[in-house]
């Protein structure tokens, strides 16, 4: 059983609250202040505002280090005054994000949270609200139980072919039609060799000694390849001293219409959520003419759950990873 007590209704907060640990702040901040309205934006404030309130059994929410900063001398949210709607709207996301941190760092614990108009959720891929209609919930998570289950079992089936590659013979030996004895090509791990397009020992389809190049030179050539090294990890450490810079996600997008502009293709993926999207559309090379259109497609990793969730882009779109590899000079 729910307690509706412990229940209170808003969208913008339902939103903030499930998400404000899975996107950084700048960007949910963002995607509030374009999707909701001022006085929902403001009706949030109110919210958080009469629940520390409530908190102090009615008096000023001063008890809580920070919560001043939002609220004015009667205790009531601040109003933006911009003469700018949109700064208007920003300020307030600002103001939300600020009010749910100082809670957060100040360990107080939130109420529940609800949606009740599901349309005024924004349409962010992998991200989901609770709300009023637990019927509804419970299909949703009945089927987020299943997908984990065949995630598991799609697991351990990749789990059984890795370990029955591991116990073939990997170093075949290569003998050159010309007798000359090949060298055994270094063998790329498995997930290096994935990102990295296949490499041909032979010189032609007859392989005869009348060869350019020799099967020993080709395996040479090969072993001596400079191949990039494996990542073994990703660092999550939180640290203002060292910067890195995340490698953007970037995919081959195919099946798309001829008429798919860049720009189009830009707008319809900021307005899934993927703010910082770069979409470039590929010109086929020696005048060869396609029925479909192809784009380069990259994002940050912040949007990784939107980027690859299949309702994010057009029916019948295909997405394939964009394969990075360093050319050879010779």
């Amino acid at each position: 059983m729910v307690d509706h007590a412990d229940v209170i209704v808003s969208e913008v907060l339902c939103f903030v609250v499930k998400n404000y640990k899975r996107l950084d702040k700048s960007s949910l901040s963002e995607i509030i202040a374009k999707f909701y309205h001022e006085d929902e934006l403001y009706g949030a404030k109110v919210e958080l505002n009469k629940y520390v309130s409530s908190l102090s059994d009615g008096s000023p929410p001063v008890a809580v280090d920070g919560w001043s900063k939002v609220v004015n001398k009667q205790g009531q949210p601040v109003t933006r005054k911009s003469g700018d709607a949109t700064q208007r709207r920003c300020a307030d996301a600002d103001d939300i994000m600020y009010m749910v941190a100082t809670l957060d760092v100040n360990k107080i614990p939130l109420p529940r949270f609800v949606a009740e108009d599901l349309d005024r959720i924004p349409a962010v891929a992998g991200l989901q609200c609770r709300s009023l209609d637990y019927g509804a919930q419970t299909v949703v998570t009945q089927l987020s139980n299943t997908v984990e289950e065949l995630t598991k079992r799609l697991e351990n089936m990749e789990s059984r072919v890795l370990h029955r590659i591991s116990e073939l013979d990997p170093f075949p030996t290569l003998t050159s039609t010309s007798g000359v004895p090949a060298v055994t090509p270094a063998v790329p791990s498995t997930s290096e060799a994935s990102v990295r397009p296949a490499t041909t020992l032979a010189g032609n389809k007859s392989q005869d000694a009348t060869s350019s190049r020799s099967w020993a030179e080709q395996a040479i050539n090969l072993a001596t390849t400079e191949m990039k090294p494996l990542v073994r990890l990703r660092g999550k450490c939180h640290t203002d001293t060292v910067k890195a810079v995340p490698r953007r996600l970037t995919c081959f997008v195919g099946r798309l219409a001829n008429d798919v502009t860049e720009d189009g293709l830009t707008s319809l993926l900021k307005e899934q959520g993927i703010l910082d999207v770069q979409c470039k559309k590929i010109t086929p090379r020696n005048g060869r003419v396609f029925n479909t259109s192809a784009f380069r497609v990259s994002c940050s990793a912040n949007y990784e759950s939107i980027f690859y969730n299949e309702s994010s882009w057009p029916n019948g779109a295909e997405l394939r990873d964009w394969i990075f590899y360093n050319r050879s000079n010779g």
